[in-house]
């Protein structure tokens, strides 16, 4: 990790054209799709629903409106969340363009890594 740490550290700073560039010849409905079936197949999204959600469920009232409910308010809760995302690293994406943010992405991150690399080469098992 310190290694990997003193790598990013000392990385040089490229600012790159335009980002958008590595999705040519991508749709904005391919994309779509893509990122819907990753979402959909992902085991700890269904993990979360059949742990998570059972609990909620009223066994003297009928099943699948229940259900409906609590996947309909979770996907609604999803899709802002996903835009707030996807809003903030739009705004985010002007500021990490400049060369002095990069650096001090990089000098974070690569601080961060050898710290943790120093504490667990000093932590010891009990």
């Amino acid at each position: 990790m310190v290694f990997l740490g003193w790598k990013l550290w000392t990385a040089p700073v490229q600012v790159e054209g335009d980002l958008a560039a590595n999705t040519v010849g991508a749709s904005h409905r391919g994309m779509f799709w893509h990122a819907f079936a990753v979402t959909a197949l992902n085991p700890k999204s269904i993990l979360f629903f059949v742990a998570f959600v059972p609990q909620f469920i009223d066994k003297q009232s009928a099943y699948g409106p229940q259900v409906a409910i609590l996947v309909a308010t979770f996907v609604v809760l999803a899709v802002f969340n996903s835009l707030a995302y996807a809003l903030v690293g739009a705004r985010a994406r002007t500021m990490l363009r400049r060369p002095s943010v990069l650096k001090a992405v990089n000098r974070t991150g690569g601080g961060i890594l050898m710290g943790a690399g120093v504490a667990a080469a000093l932590t010891r098992a009990s």
